[in-house]
């Protein structure tokens, strides 16, 4: 997992080629049987589904800058992320041609903007759906969710304030794989070391050693010259393994123990020393077994 799941990134997708008409308006009363927007919230809610009607809702200028085949990939990473569509329904008449929508997923609820030309047969001259809000119920709700699960879990919820309160947890003394989160204590000793001065983001270093993907700079020159600041970057952004394991060779093992020790990990001991992707991937290899028993 990447420090976009990490940090909670959240995903706003826009498909539109005209303003929605009246975004910004007051709700206003319009005569019930005159309002040509209300006629497209059953395509709307089929094309969300999957369903390849694009060439008989949207009209000519929004085809052009949306092709079908791309907006179908919109729609695909959205149910891939949010789960099924629920429900689609008017939350706001900006216009007898324009509205805010409310899209319910599985997992989330989405706020939109729809417009509509004038003219039967009222083809959709603008969507945009503007973000997402997850659903789900309390915390303990929450947990009892995640504790029902298959396998092994753990969680733990600390509100950030001076006495760091706990709010949920569960099995969180436990030992669990981290996966790419430990990228976030290299960003803590670059981020540290930027501050007190011992280093600038914009040192220049050889990228190296190359490790797989994910990322991109494993298919760059060896030793390309790249700045400390590109290579966090590609760190975070793109969980980058050879932007990572640069770092850690620049920024090496002892920095990074301490780091763990400094933001307070309960047992730094388990991932010290930090391994390079490289490493740790040759580690889970057939032929490395008795050296993998051997950290564990």
């Amino acid at each position: 997992m990447t420090l976009k799941a990490a940090l909670g990134a959240f995903l706003a997708l826009v498909f539109s080629t005209v303003a929605v008409a009246q975004e910004n308006s007051p709700a206003q009363s319009f005569a019930q049987d005159y309002t040509p927007v209300k006629t497209r919230i059953g395509d709307i809610r089929s094309l969300l589904d999957g369903d390849t009607i694009e060439n008989d809702v949207f009209n000519a200028n929004f085809l052009n800058a949306v092709p079908p085949a791309q907006f179908r990939g919109f729609t695909r990473q959205m149910r891939e992320q949010h789960g099924p569509v629920e429900k689609v329904e008017i939350e706001q008449l900006l216009s007898p041609h324009a509205a805010r929508l409310r899209i319910v997923f599985r997992d989330s609820i989405a706020s939109g903007l729809i417009d509509v030309e004038p003219a039967p047969p009222h083809f959709v001259a603008g969507l945009r759906i503007t973000g997402f809000q997850s659903r789900g119920g309390s915390l303990t709700e929450t947990s009892s969710q995640i504790a029902a699960l298959p396998g092994q879990q753990g969680l733990l919820i600390k509100r950030l304030n001076g006495d760091a309160e706990t709010l949920v947890e569960l099995n969180a003394d436990d030992r669990f794989s981290i996966a790419s989160t430990f990228k976030l204590y290299i960003l803590a000793e670059l981020d540290k070391s930027v501050r007190s001065g011992e280093r600038k983001w914009t040192d220049v270093v050889a990228l190296g050693p190359k490790s797989h993907p994910s990322g991109i700079s494993q298919d760059w020159p060896d030793a390309s010259p790249v700045t400390l600041h590109t290579l966090a970057t590609l760190m975070i952004s793109r969980s980058d393994n050879s932007a990572t394991d640069t770092l850690i060779r620049v920024i090496g093992q002892e920095k990074l123990a301490d780091i763990v020790r400094a933001t307070g990990h309960r047992q730094p001991d388990w991932i010290s020393p930090m391994l390079m992707t490289r490493q740790s991937s040759a580690l889970k290899m057939p032929q490395h077994r008795a050296a993998r028993e051997s950290f564990e």
